[in-house]
């Protein structure tokens, strides 16, 4: 039986610096880094937000999800050339018609574009018994021409 621990890593703490200390005591294998670009819509009165939730494209994937358990609802294919402006550019039915109740005839728009970088590594002891793996979500919001990062 394992648990899962999360911890949020204040701004102040250098993440290099942190993964420095960590090899000095342990054994660190990195199993998997990803990069991904994702688009975040809502309408201009946050209907789908106020809805509980979360409409997001990540490369040609459009996904929505449940806000609060990111339980995933609707999925559909699209062209990563061509952005969904409104809900007659979903195919699914089903996905279209839940976004339909909610949006009316209102446009999509791009609220936020969060670059993400996961890392994901196996922490070991000096026996080489695995410990645990730590996993770090290291992301950069981008409005407006501005960065700004969250760990």
């Amino acid at each position: 039986m394992y648990s899962i621990r999360t911890f949020l890593l204040p701004e102040i703490i250098d993440l290099n610096r942190f993964l420095d200390e960590l090899y000095e005591t342990f054994r660190i294998t990195t199993i998997n880094t990803e990069n991904d670009l994702y688009i975040y819509y809502d309408t201009f009165d946050w209907r789908i937000y106020a809805a509980g939730l979360l409409l997001a494209q990540n490369r040609n994937e459009l996904q929505l999800s449940n806000l609060y358990t990111e339980t995933l609802i609707h999925r559909e294919v699209v062209d990563p050339k061509q952005p969904v402006s409104f809900c007659r550019d979903i195919k699914n039915d089903a996905f279209r018609e839940q976004l339909e109740k909610i949006l009316s005839v209102r446009a999509l728009l791009p609220i936020v574009i969060a670059e993400r970088s996961y890392r994901t590594f196996v922490l070991s002891g000096k026996n080489n018994a695995s410990l645990g793996n730590i996993l770090i979500d290291d992301s950069t919001v981008i409005s407006n021409q501005e960065r700004y990062h969250m760990r």
